[in-house]
Formats: structure tokens, C-alpha cells, sequence
């Protein structure tokens, strides 16, 4: 694994957001629910939740978590 400069200014809000899932990483921004693979950043949500619709959701409290993954829920 190396560290790299992504290629978007798509802030994380909340740490516990984080999750790995496949080749994505996802995490929640100002913006909405962001999706990173390799160098390709998306905003997953665009289109879906306008930007007050998102902001009412808290997503400074959200959780990422994968299911199928099997991959433990790192919040309380």
C-alpha cells in the first residue's frame, strides 16, 4: 500500500465513516457519500441528496461498516 495525493479537495467529516470496501474506499464529505478507487474520486450521492438533504443526515456521525465483507463495525 503507498500514500498518494488524491485528486479531488472532497474533505473527510467524520473518521468512523472510513471504510474499505473491494477496491473502493468510501467516506462521508461536506458533499455526500465519496468513493475512492485508485486515482478516481466520485461523489456517490451526487444527483441522489442535494447538499441540505445531505447536511441534515449528520454525516459528521456517520459509520461505514461492510457487510459482506465481513468487516466489524468500528463504532459506538
Amino acid at each position: 500500500m503507498s500514500e498518494y495525493r488524491l485528486p479531488s479537495e472532497q474533505a473527510c467529516v467524520s473518521a468512523k465513516s472510513v471504510v474499505s470496501v473491494g477496491d473502493y474506499a468510501m467516506y462521508a464529505s461536506p458533499d455526500g457519500l465519496v468513493g475512492v478507487q485508485r486515482n478516481e474520486v466520485h461523489v456517490l450521492t451526487k444527483g441522489l441528496l442535494d447538499k441540505q438533504s445531505w447536511t441534515e443526515m449528520n454525516p459528521d456521525t456517520i459509520c461505514g461498516v461492510a457487510h459482506e465483507g465481513d468487516q466489524r463495525p468500528h463504532c459506538k
